[in-house]
């Protein structure tokens, strides 16, 4: 095959679970991103193509970082994405299409922060691990800039659309269209070229077998997109792997043939771009996930967060009337959708869920339950509360005066209104007991 080179990302593929508790897997990540800056300091003296790159596969693990990060790790941050050594997807999580429209375009909103924070020009957006990706996402990725989406399909329980790997076009609702990176799986690079043996020889062997690969594929570009991560020991929430750079540099020295080359999702545009757009299969209409097995193995929890963001889209449409400078909205407003968010990422269960009774798989899983109830119990607290402005309840009344029926949608509606006897009953009514149990709004 007339292959000129072989693309490589490097990245940390970030599983909220699976392989480690939620909570250490985010103090992990903030680690991974130290190990970056390290991995690129120690690598600044090789050749260019062998210099390795870091790509943030997702901005939830940037946003996270500079939490705690220190003043000199961000400024050298910034001077590494000025250098090209570091990239960004442009998504906050590897999502599933549990996310409405609001929550897919939450997903995109970091991006602003971090073009304006550390002049980044996303331009791309990455999905591992999953199947799909709603088809209104297309747009909502072309509004925020995003030029490339690039996905790398999960196969174990689910399909490729088109052949694999390929480039595609994909035309979104609107008739506008944006370029896909029909990747190979994550990690494909290891896999592929059998890296953890350390052997230039099994490289070639390796390399040899994907050409017949790609071969029976029709496979029609001069360049080869993979990524490499920390394989075999860590597949998922992998740190940097100086090991894989080292012979990368090896093979560039030696081999020569294919040249490997680091790069970023921005860079790997560029490189699709360098072919005229009609060499690209053009395709339209959704792009289901059918892996999202977490809707049936969690059916109460996913009733409970689609649930939420219906209470959610009543609660700021109510706000958007409201003229009360409330201290707690902001802040209660971030934590459900946060919590909304991280209950649409794609992680479900862990590694090891076909033994129950392990304390890590029963952890993860709880962990995973308490986002859904937190982003349920938050988004009830904000529609009840902008309900009492509504009607300008007051803390204390002596009796009840009247109900209100509110209808959200615009639409006429017929419903059936339940009257509960206690409506009728003499006695105080309290605010603290309109958030209670036997007044939930639904």
């Amino acid at each position: 095959m007339d292959i000129k080179e072989i693309l490589l990302l490097h990245h940390s593929h970030m599983d909220v679970g699976y392989t480690h508790t939620q909570q250490i897997v985010w103090e992990l990540q903030n680690e991974f991103l130290d190990l970056a800056l390290k991995l690129l300091d120690d690598t600044k003296n090789f050749p260019e193509h062998a210099r390795p790159r870091w790509t943030v596969e997702v901005t939830a693990q940037i946003m996270h970082w500079l939490k705690t990060a220190s003043t000199e790790n961000i400024d050298r941050f910034k001077k590494y994405i000025a250098e090209g050594r570091v990239g960004f997807s442009g998504m906050k999580y590897n999502t599933t299409p549990l996310a409405n429209a609001e929550g897919l375009s939450r997903q995109l909103y970091d991006v602003k922060f971090l073009n304006e924070k550390f002049n980044a020009n996303i331009k791309t957006v990455n999905q591992h691990d999953v199947n799909g990706i709603p088809w209104s996402a297309v747009d909502l990725m072309l509004d925020a800039g995003i030029e490339l989406l690039i996905m790398a399909v999960n196969r174990h329980l689910g399909g490729t659309v088109a052949k694999r790997p390929s480039v595609f076009r994909w035309v979104g609702p609107s008739g506008r269209e944006i370029l896909v990176m029909n990747g190979a799986h994550y990690t494909m690079f290891d896999q592929v070229l059998y890296t953890w043996e350390n052997n230039l020889e099994r490289m070639q062997e390796g390399l040899n077998e994907y050409y017949e690969y790609l071969k029976k594929r029709d496979y029609n570009l001069d360049f080869i997109y993979l990524t490499t991560a920390a394989a075999p020991v860590c597949w998922d929430n992998s740190p940097p792997n100086i090991d894989v750079t080292k012979l990368v540099s090896q093979w560039n020295e030696q081999v020569k043939q294919p040249l490997i080359r680091y790069i970023t999702p921005n860079e790997l545009l560029e490189r699709i771009k360098q072919n005229p757009m009609d060499k690209y299969p053009v395709y339209r209409g959704d792009w289901t996930d059918y892996w999202n097995f977490g809707c049936a193995s969690t059916a109460f929890q996913t009733k409970l967060g689609q649930i939420a963001k219906s209470k959610m889209f009543k609660a700021e449409f109510l706000h958007s009337f409201n003229d009360k400078d409330k201290h707690h909205y902001k802040r209660v407003n971030k934590e459900a959708w946060d919590n909304i968010e991280l209950s649409d990422e794609h992680t479900w269960g862990s590694y090891n869920s076909m033994d129950p009774d392990n304390e890590y798989t029963r952890i993860q899983f709880c962990m995973k339950e308490k986002a859904t109830y937190d982003a349920h119990e938050y988004s009830e607290f904000l529609l009840v509360d902008e309900l009492e402005d509504l009607t300008g309840n007051l803390e204390n009344y002596d009796k009840q005066d009247g109900v209100i029926v509110f209808n959200p949608t615009g639409k006429e509606k017929t419903e059936y209104v339940p009257i509960p006897d206690w409506w009728f009953e003499e006695g105080k009514r309290r605010r603290t007991s309109r958030f209670g149990w036997q007044n939930r709004v639904e």
